[in-house]
């Protein structure tokens, strides 16, 4: 990476002063295979560096990177481990546009409904390395109640009714 008037350096050279959860943006144009880049950097609690590489300027970029888990999390509900979009094959943009909607709204009440439930039954927790980790999103944890609900047929109707008045009559702010 040459940064100035050639001087190289390593990434890793550039942000080893950083203690854990400490971030730094270099504000310096750095260039990168003939490009003109930014770097912004950051240690976790195990000291693991985090580099953030944008081509505009670099003061909320690892804000923003870290934002990226929510866009994430709702691919992966809407494409592998939930809804399955991709599986429909639907190609027309009007029709794309509908399912979406429907798609966002399922979303969003299967999401509620998992944060409902781990309030009432918190989520397990699964060890991963030195850490614990949620077995489940909330959308998930939602999805999979609200499928055993609509699966026991008469026996939860009680309890889907609802859930569908907390979903439609609680602001969003009382859950939180």
């Amino acid at each position: 990476m040459c940064i100035g008037r050639n001087r190289f350096k390593t990434s890793a050279q550039l942000f080893d002063h950083l203690a854990p959860y400490q971030q730094h943006v270099f504000g310096m144009k750095v260039f990168f295979f003939c490009q003109t880049l930014y770097l912004a950097g950051s240690k976790n609690s195990r000291e693991d560096l985090m580099i953030v590489v944008t081509n505009q300027h670099p003061k909320n970029a690892i804000a923003c990177y870290l934002r990226r888990w929510e866009i994430k999390c709702l691919f992966s509900a809407l494409k592998t481990k939930g809804w399955r979009f991709e599986d429909t094959r639907v190609i027309e943009p009007k029709r794309i546009e509908k399912f979406l909607v429907l798609l966002a709204l399922g979303f969003v009440w299967t999401h509620r409904i998992g944060e409902w439930k781990a309030s009432v039954k918190p989520i397990v927790l699964k060890k991963l390395r030195n850490q614990k980790k949620p077995k489940n999103s909330f959308f998930r944890y939602g999805l999979d109640h609200l499928r055993d609900l609509l699966m026991n047929s008469k026996i939860n109707i009680k309890m889907f009714r609802k859930l569908s008045n907390w979903i439609l009559f609680n602001p969003i702010e009382t859950v939180f």
